[in-house]
């Protein structure tokens, strides 16, 4: 749940940082370099997620054995319950 919360704040921290700089780009290199800028650092930032990012501890490369360990056996015993919601 607390990962679906910053993916969302992303989206929306995106949206205010792009369209001031785009404004400031736009007049300052022209139109196109908005493009190209905006363009190279979401290239960027997908590598970059591309590296660092899996879908599990137990997937991950950048992180000890200690703490893969730590991770799955508290998600194991105390992890986030999922409750079901009454919709009727």
């Amino acid at each position: 749940m607390l990962q679906g919360r910053w993916l969302v704040l992303g989206t929306a921290l995106g949206t205010v940082i792009s369209m001031p700089t785009a404004g400031l780009i736009a007049g300052g290199l022209g139109w196109e370099f908005v493009f190209y800028i905006h363009g190279g650092l979401a290239c960027i930032w997908c590598i970059l997620w591309a590296l660092l990012v899996a879908d599990s501890p137990g997937q991950h490369r950048l992180i000890s054995v200690e703490e893969k360990s730590l991770i799955e056996q508290s998600t194991q015993e105390g992890g986030a319950k999922v409750s079901k919601t009454n919709w009727s």
